[in-house]
């Protein structure tokens, strides 16, 4: 029996196994056909298309997760220097500048990462950073306090890109050195929340 292998292009899949066997049938009145040389060929490619496509989805789901981080860090250092000149206490405008530079690093983190993926990172926060940033500006304006307005702010701010990192850290397709990355954003950002806490009974 001659053994004829038929490599087969993934495009091939979208035909209909019919369409495929008619022609098999045809070409098998000339030669006979090891029908299961043939099977285990179109099987491996198929395995191998469906890895790849497992593969490209994955990479997707993690680019689309940085980019959202990198999206919250943008506008929580924007933030930080929207109300850093709101303040008129020299401890707390030292201590957002901090934080506004921390959010910068981050940021740049985020944006190395997403360059090592051959992708294109975002350039600046939302629209919603924006709005929320306004709100802000009228809140300390009107506000008797401006200053705990300005720590209450920062207070929602910071459990908000927490929840970001808590809800990106449960997915698993990082790979080690982006989820030890994000752990060590999210502990910074933590422990800033707390600190923020503690600030605002002292001011």
């Amino acid at each position: 029996m001659f053994e004829f292998y038929v490599i087969l292009q993934p495009n091939d899949f979208f035909y209909e196994y019919r369409y495929f066997f008619y022609h098999l049938r045809k070409f098998r009145q000339h030669v006979s056909l090891n029908f299961v040389n043939i099977l285990i060929i179109k099987q491996q490619i198929m395995n191998t298309t469906t890895r790849e496509d497992v593969k490209m989805e994955s990479h997707k789901n993690l680019v689309n997760v940085l980019q959202g981080l990198l999206e919250k860090n943008y506008d929580a250092e924007e933030g930080f220097k929207k109300v850093m000149i709101e303040t008129d206490h020299a401890g707390l405008t030292s201590f957002l500048q901090l934080r506004a530079r921390e959010r910068s690093q981050f940021a740049t983190e985020l944006t190395d990462k997403i360059i090592s993926l051959n992708e294109e990172p975002i350039k600046s926060g939302s629209f919603s950073g924006t709005l929320h940033r306004a709100w802000i500006s009228i809140k300390t304006t009107i506000s008797g306090d401006k200053n705990e307005a300005i720590l209450e702010e920062c207070i929602n701010g910071e459990k908000e890109i927490l929840a970001e990192y808590d809800k990106a850290l449960e997915n698993n397709y990082f790979t080690e050195d982006v989820k030890n990355m994000l752990l060590n954003q999210r502990e910074s950002i933590n422990k800033v929340l707390n600190t923020v806490k503690k600030l605002e009974d002292l001011i």
